[in-house]
């Protein structure tokens, strides 16, 4: 099962092969293969803001689980080119997804028990204050 608001067990750090997209327009080039290569920790901006239904796609190689995934949107240390609301949805299949948690200042933390093929970042609101949306790549570590 999923565990909704499960406190962080740090661990060691990994990165499973991935493939990043999104609905919303990357102001760089060749910017989702460098978020799925798990380059460049300040992430990259889109060229506009998020809308209602905007989306932030982590499809993984093989399933993953027994792992903590930390997901952000906008910058890392400050709550600026965020999804100021959404919802994380997860999908063993990458096809039918279900809700698990809700962004808080454009971030969520979830734990995956179970395989889990994509992860979804999904925005409920439109507008964030700025012009455009910061992407990140995932911070995925081994449960202990």
């Amino acid at each position: 099962s999923y565990r909704k608001g499960a406190p962080v067990k740090k661990g060691r750090q990994i990165t499973p092969a991935l493939k990043v997209t999104t609905s919303l327009p990357m102001s760089n080039e060749g910017a989702l293969a460098k978020l799925s290569a798990y380059a460049n920790d300040w992430g990259y901006r889109t060229t506009r803001t998020c809308y209602d239904g905007d989306w932030i796609l982590y499809e993984f190689d093989k399933p993953i689980s027994g792992v903590t995934v930390e997901l952000t949107t906008g910058y890392r240390h400050v709550t600026r080119g965020v999804f100021p609301s959404g919802v994380v949805e997860v999908s063993r299949d990458g096809e039918r997804f279900e809700e698990v948690a809700r962004l808080h200042n454009g971030s969520a933390e979830i734990t995956l028990t179970r395989p889990t093929r994509a992860i979804r970042l999904r925005s409920t609101t439109t507008a964030n204050g700025d012009r455009y949306v910061f992407v990140q790549y995932p911070i995925i570590r081994r449960l202990p």
